[in-house]
């Protein structure tokens, strides 16, 4: 297998190991963690303030379809005309 999946759990223990001037090499190798992969790992949480994960897919509150003049208008119209269908 290329690429195996690390735990959320693995992840914090491993940024934790970090912080606290630990060996997170030793606990990566114990945890089947490649080094590069670790560093990796480490990396990405400082730069994010120490967020080891970040969240994917789904819709963004800024990028919100539907406001509330947009709803306002769409109930105008149905209360004018309600033959028409939504």
């Amino acid at each position: 297998m290329r690429y195996q999946r690390i735990s959320i759990v693995d992840k914090e223990r491993l940024y934790a190991s970090h912080l606290r001037g630990e060996d997170y090499l030793e606990l990566a190798r114990q945890l089947g963690i490649k080094r590069s992969t670790a560093w990796a790992i480490i990396n990405s949480a400082q730069k994010r303030d120490g967020q080891v994960t970040v969240l994917r897919g789904g819709l963004r509150p800024t990028c919100q379809v539907v406001n509330d003049d947009i709803t306002r208008a769409a109930v105008a119209i149905v209360e004018d005309h309600p033959e028409y269908t939504v």
